[in-house]
């Protein structure tokens, strides 16, 4: 982010990890391929209804092939690096390798499997993603979101308006670990960062929505990362987040109580513990699954049912809760559906006994609802048996 040219760099390909999975799977079906089949495989396996254009999807599959090439899957010719260079290479050869068949065959068998070998792949091969794992292993990511135009304020000079976001930013922080010497950089990002946009705040083009948006993605997110010593643009992260959901590798949530925006956390361990410097290679992915969480489940649920409730022994917001336990445990959402359903079952027999209500409102974006066994709750109560 300092413009230093000696930082390591990287090239993070813009498709998913089914993306390139379903490609390998593919390679490993042929006994030749080229770039422009492997494009149209990518639009069959999109699903897209509308008639393909002769260079749809030409982006991911180069990014995809990039990427099989790069991890040894796959050898693969000249690619097109321009939608003009489409039509000359679309007969570029691409064939996979042993090491390609090897693990699309573990595709074919274990599907779970294939995603840690390769997760495991991209901690060892890509600073980008290694850096970004490394960061939430050590600790909850809090990301001060701006998604409404009240966290702007009214002012549209860029000083005044740079000065409001940060104390809103920073009054969310407050609550949480953000050191004093990231709250430096943060701020002195911010306040560079809202003098850049001045020309773009002046625009008459500029309504609530793309003020938001600007605001997002030219300052506070790229001074987090800054702050974060995180050296990617907003948009690979983003990107590496989603990959990271589909690796199960990470998750995150914006109902926790403490913080008012989004909490990015880990939901797994590599041994070994892997290093922003590469220094050792991983090669074992743990996952936080329910033999994980279950022991300790009881014990997170009851302590954060606490937190919110306090003594009034009353119904809890069910989304608040799983953001905790998720945080506090590391575990995805869907480990705390199946631990919540385990107690819900055992009905009377369990400690605590939980009681449940509908939902009244729908879920936070981008977060799906509580659900166990079809059934969604929106809120629970607890009463604990010890002792009885």
């Amino acid at each position: 982010m300092s413009g230093d040219d000696s930082k390591t760099t990287d090239t993070i390909p813009r498709a998913s990890i089914a993306q390139i999975l379903g490609v390998l799977g593919y390679l490993a079906s042929v006994e030749k391929s080229s770039f422009d089949l492997v494009r149209r495989q990518l639009y069959a396996l999109s699903g897209r209804r509308s008639p393909a254009s002769a260079t749809a999807l030409w982006t991911v599959a180069r990014d995809v092939l990039t990427e099989l090439n790069r991890l040894g899957l796959a050898t693969i010719g000249t690619l097109p690096r321009r939608r003009s260079d489409v039509d000359r290479l679309r007969e570029s050869p691409c064939e996979i390798t042993a090491a390609g068949k090897e693990l699309a065959q573990v595709q074919a068998a274990k599907s779970g499997q294939a995603y840690d070998t390769l997760l495991v792949a991209w901690l060892n091969s890509h600073p980008y993603f290694r850096s970004l794992i490394c960061r939430i292993l050590a600790a909850p990511l809090y990301v001060p979101d701006v998604t409404s135009a009240s966290q702007i304020g009214a002012s549209r000079a860029a000083a005044e308006l740079g000065t409001h976001v940060l104390r809103n930013c920073l009054d969310r922080l407050v609550n949480v670990d953000f050191a004093a010497s990231k709250v430096a950089v943060f701020e002195q990002s911010m306040r560079r960062r809202a003098s850049e946009i001045e020309k773009p705040l002046a625009s008459p083009d500029v309504d609530s929505k793309k003020l938001v948006d600007l605001v997002q993605d030219s300052m506070v997110i790229p001074s987090l990362l800054e702050a974060e010593q995180l050296a990617i643009d907003g948009v690979t992260f983003q990107h590496l987040l989603k990959i990271a959901g589909e690796f199960f590798a990470g998750a995150s949530t914006t109902s926790h109580p403490d913080f008012s925006g989004r909490v990015v956390f880990s939901t797994c361990d590599f041994l070994p513990t892997p290093t922003v410097d590469a220094s050792s290679k991983s090669t074992v992915v743990q996952h936080h699954g329910g033999a994980f969480a279950k022991p300790r489940f009881a014990d997170a649920l009851t302590a954060a049912y606490s937190r919110i409730a306090g003594n009034s022994g009353g119904y809890a917001d069910a989304y608040a809760l799983r953001a905790i336990v998720c945080v506090e445990l590391r575990v995805q959402p869907p480990v705390f559906a199946t631990c919540l359903k385990d107690i819900i079952s055992a009905g009377e027999a369990a400690d605590p006994v939980v009681y449940t209500e509908l939902p009244f409102t729908p879920p936070p974006q981008g977060e799906a609802y509580v659900e166990v066994g079809g059934r969604r709750i929106g809120r629970l109560k607890l009463k604990s048996t010890r002792g009885a």
